[in-house]
């Protein structure tokens, strides 16, 4: 990929972001990359994944508690910059003097907006739905159905991802767990009314030892 990615990290170290990558990319567990005890074809893999990640064009900003103008003021400078991804906006340094929470996520994401908009590149948050929103015994539909009906009545994006671990569903592996991965859309029509479009479910497999999701089905 020709694109340089800026990642600002908020709550992981640069050290352990390069690892879990590693992991990825090698297949070898994570926990024997923390031990740092490989096999000889362990060894190779990790040198030959090491090459592949050094290649990407990838930002890795560590710093915590950041402000929007910080991000701001980083990705002006370098100049080059294709898109960013933010690791997670709730880390992020308060905006505003509200003290309820979730009304400051609300101004946070909107200045977020503002900010893809005027540096003229998607900005890709990573963020946790507040849990006055979820009841922990609603079923995994239901869970569905109002995240994505607090997502349309914020505003906050005009693109998203939802991550719900699904329990209901047998992992292929003890360790593992069934993630609901449903993607969904708004579009402007040329009245300027907003519209939802089509969401879409997919079923993950995640496997920890390796941080990989692949795919279990499509529902």
């Amino acid at each position: 990929c020709n694109k340089t990615i800026a990642y600002f990290s908020l709550e992981s170290s640069k050290e352990l972001i390069f690892d879990r990558l590693l992991s990825m990319e090698s297949q070898v567990p994570y926990i024997i990359i923390l031990n740092n005890d490989f096999s000889d074809e362990e060894t190779k893999s990790i040198e030959r994944a090491k090459d592949r990640i050094l290649k990407y064009n990838l930002y890795i900003d560590d710093t915590p508690h950041i402000s929007i103008e910080y991000i701001e003021n980083t990705v002006a400078q370098s100049g080059n910059v294709d898109f960013v991804v933010i690791d997670y906006v709730q880390l992020m340094k308060r905006i505003s003097v509200l003290d309820d929470p979730v009304e400051q996520n609300i101004i946070l994401w909107h200045r977020l907006k503002k900010t893809a908009k005027n540096l003229d590149i998607p900005i890709i948050c990573l963020s946790q739905v507040h849990r006055h929103y979820i009841d922990k015994n609603m079923s995994l539909n239901d869970k569905l159905n109002e995240i994505d009906s607090y997502l349309w009545q914020m505003n906050i994006s005009d693109v998203f991802l939802q991550l719900v671990f699904d329990t209901t569903l047998p992992a292929k592996a003890n360790d593992n767990k069934i993630a609901c991965l449903v993607t969904g859309s708004r579009y402007y029509s040329k009245d300027g009314s907003v519209a939802s479009g089509k969401n879409s479910l997919l079923h993950l497999n995640f496997e920890p030892k390796n941080f990989l999701f692949t795919a279990y089905k499509n529902c």
